[in-house]
């Protein structure tokens, strides 16, 4: 047996998928560095996923006579926990349900197993370890087709770790017709923003090294460290170092039930005209989304960063989390603007990197710098 994890590239950076003997294989390593914890600790998430859950089933209880819930990654069970207490809560013995867990690595199998039989929960929920994208519908799911889909496959990036094509895959071969198939979340909206900012400036721009006498120049051509790696960092942290220049701009939207796969999920899109509010200096984009939990659109989840708030008490009880934080990419060069000033145009790319299996990773904004 072997487990599909990732590994950084020390030559380029960038994370890579490969399948590692479980002879060599260190899980408790990997599961004190994954985000399991933080992602449990969540509390903002956690109420907003129960939420969405419960005003879902509800609605379905009242015109369908069968549920089939499907958990994809579920990690330690929490979000079929969650399921199987909201449906016991509506208690209609017309309605049959039932809950499918799945989760590919195979400790946090384990644990999803343990953790719903500790709560009383094994004859409600049925974990599978597998992905998603290997489950058979007639042996896994014993052709009883799912109506609703719970998810939370979603990192930085959003679609960093292949959502997408899970929602995709899944809709495709797994659901009932789409018309009456619920996922939760709903929607997603990306959005960016130019912003203004020395701090982040100085995070990716070499300067010359005077020591003793000793003077060691850097090219201007190297100065600037910018390229289509995104970096991750909590902005709210800094956000009196930071200056929007722009208002956010939505990106990229998708529903969860209706994903295009067209070019294998790759999407280029032109940003043509955008409107600078402010004077200054374009120094970085700021990248974040946001989650319609239902399909209303009623109930919310994102990372938002604190200075788009309106509302005070909201950003005195925005969540910390480090499994979600914000995304930032750099111009080649700052670009000087002035206000009213129009940016010729952004071009944005949403590509696959590489496809191992069935897993797919996403850099989702590849910025052709400097502005065009």
């Amino acid at each position: 047996m072997s487990t599909f994890t990732s590994r950084t590239n020390i030559v380029t950076g960038n994370k890579e998928w490969m399948f590692i003997d479980n002879d060599n294989f260190d899980y408790q390593q990997e599961l004190a560095r994954s985000a399991f914890a933080d992602m449990l600790h969540d509390h903002e998430r956690n109420v907003q996923y129960e939420k969405a859950i419960i005003k879902t089933l509800q609605n379905l209880d009242k015109s369908v006579k069968k549920i089939h819930i499907l958990d994809i990654g579920t990690g330690t069970g929490l979000l079929s926990m969650m399921a199987a207490r909201a449906l016991n809560q509506i208690n209609n013995t017309s309605c049959f349900s039932r809950i499918t867990a799945c989760e590919v690595f195979q400790p946090m199998a384990k644990i999803a197993k343990k953790c719903i039989e500790k709560n009383g929960l094994s004859d409600r929920i049925h974990v599978i370890d597998k992905r998603s994208t290997e489950l058979d519908l007639e042996n896994d799911l014993q052709s009883d087709r799912i109506n609703v889909i719970i998810a939370e496959v979603f990192d930085t990036e959003l679609i960093g770790e292949g959502a997408l094509r899970t929602f995709s895959e899944a809709c495709k071969h797994l659901t009932i017709d789409n018309e009456n198939l619920h996922t939760i979340p709903a929607r997603a909206t990306i959005y960016i923003q130019l912003v203004e900012s020395s701090l982040l400036q100085e995070f990716h721009t070499l300067k010359t090294i005077s020591q003793q006498n000793q003077r060691i120049d850097i090219p201007n051509d190297c100065r600037h460290l910018a390229g289509n790696t995104i970096f991750d960092l909590n902005l709210n942290e800094l956000k009196d170092s930071i200056r929007p220049l722009t208002q956010p701009i939505s990106v990229f939207n998708f529903n969860f039930k209706n994903i295009n796969d067209k070019n294998n999920f790759t999407d280029e899109k032109i940003l043509e005209n955008i409107q600078c509010d402010y004077d200054g200096r374009i120094d970085a984009f700021i990248m974040w989304w946001n989650l319609d939990m239902d399909e209303q659109g009623e109930i919310q989840l994102g990372t938002i960063p604190v200075w788009c708030y309106d509302d005070q008490e909201k950003v005195k009880n925005v969540q910390w989390r480090e499994h979600w934080i914000h995304g930032i990419y750099y111009p080649q060069e700052p670009k000087i603007v002035k206000a009213k000033e129009q940016v010729s145009s952004i071009k944005i790319r949403k590509r696959t990197l590489s496809v191992h299996k069935e897993s797919v990773r996403f850099n989702l904004l590849e910025l052709q710098c400097p502005l065009l």
